[in-house]
């Protein structure tokens, strides 16, 4: 299935890492980090 992969340049490799798997990334650690947060506001 990955096969594809390898034969991408190793710059559309690198762009479609950074222009996808990272935002998503920096976007699950928000919720995270609005979850954690609205739960330590709702203790007190």
């Amino acid at each position: 299935m990955m096969d594809w992969w390898g034969t991408l340049p190793v710059f559309w490799q690198g762009f479609i890492i950074g222009g996808v798997v990272v935002p998503l990334c920096i976007v699950l650690i928000e919720i995270v980090v609005k979850m954690v947060l609205s739960r330590k506001v709702m203790l007190k």
